[in-house]
């Protein structure tokens, strides 16, 4: 499961994205241990529509988290990347990366279409589903996130192995599809 300090800051990111009305989904590490997969990280990876994102900044902000425009210019392939981190303090701080697509696609849709709310201390986070993530996995395909992806198939058995292929054909991972599979 999560840490104390990750957990705390992921139900005060719930709490303050569920009171804007903001599609989001939970993914990357933090979302594995929703989904089967016991692993450390030192980040929460949230997805969302480009919307209001001046407001969400705001509003994280007055919630306590730092954040400097000039750490946004991370663009990745899909994806803006805004930073922020918390608590503001001299000890290490707890990342929060908010992924906005810079278009609306099928992908973001899916993701945030079957995201499914998991209750942490009466908190619902949105948390994307296990094919979901294996398809962010895909995407970003380091050593870490293949891992994760074999290990969500492994542990997963009854997944959508028909959406998979279909929407890994979609986005052009076949290659990266396979390579999990013979794993």
């Amino acid at each position: 499961m999560l840490s104390g300090k990750t957990l705390d800051i992921l139900i005060l990111v719930g709490q303050l994205l569920n009171d804007q009305g903001v599609p989001w989904a939970l993914i990357g590490g933090a979302a594995m241990p929703l989904r089967g997969r016991i692993r450390s990280t030192r980040d929460l990876d949230v997805w969302l529509r480009p919307q209001a994102m001046a407001d969400l900044i705001e509003k994280l902000r007055e919630s306590g988290f730092a954040h400097h425009p000039r750490a946004d210019r991370h663009r990745l392939e899909m994806v803006d990347l805004y930073r922020f981190w918390y608590p503001i303090s001299d000890e290490a701080s707890l990342g929060l990366d908010i992924q906005v697509p810079r278009e609306v696609n099928g992908l973001l849709d899916n993701v945030l279409h079957h995201a499914t709310c998991v209750m942490l201390n009466g908190v619902g986070i949105q948390t994307a589903t296990a094919e979901d993530l294996i398809l962010l996995k895909l995407l970003a395909f380091r050593p870490i996130d293949r891992a994760d992806a074999i290990e969500l198939l492994e542990l997963n058995p009854d997944l959508n192995r028909e959406y998979l292929g279909s929407a890994a054909r979609e986005l052009g991972l076949n290659d990266r599809w396979d390579d999990v599979l013979k794993t």
